[in-house]
């Protein structure tokens, strides 16, 4: 199974559109996916959007957290599946669904015949 992690504190603005991207990718590759955020205790409209984003995307976990814990709470909050494709910030300025596939393509990519 593949997961896809977003740490979210105060990112109402870019959650929505990292969440679609990445869940797009991922539906493209793979059946067997999930996208997991953590509302680090986001006092503005993240909270809002991701409820929202629960109905677009049946894949969507969230996970919240009252009070900002930080980039390590977490990390350490999320509940990942077995293969984890890779830590997304949301505020990263490549787009997400880029850093997925090439984690994907790392992972996944074959070993030089020996010999």
């Amino acid at each position: 199974s593949i997961s896809a992690f977003f740490p979210a504190y105060h990112d109402w603005g870019t959650i929505a559109s990292q969440v679609l991207l990445v869940s797009r990718t991922l539906r493209e590759l793979t059946d067997d996916w999930e996208v997991i955020v953590v509302d680090d205790g986001s006092r503005d409209r993240t909270p809002e959007v991701l409820d929202e984003l629960t109905k677009l995307c049946p894949r969507l976990r969230i996970v919240t957290h009252p009070k900002n814990r930080g980039y390590g709470g977490a990390l350490r909050s999320a509940p990942m599946s077995p293969l984890l494709v890779g830590l997304i910030a949301a505020a990263l300025a490549l787009g997400a669904g880029a850093i997925v596939l090439v984690i994907i393509k790392l992972l996944t990519r074959k070993a030089p015949p020996s010999g």
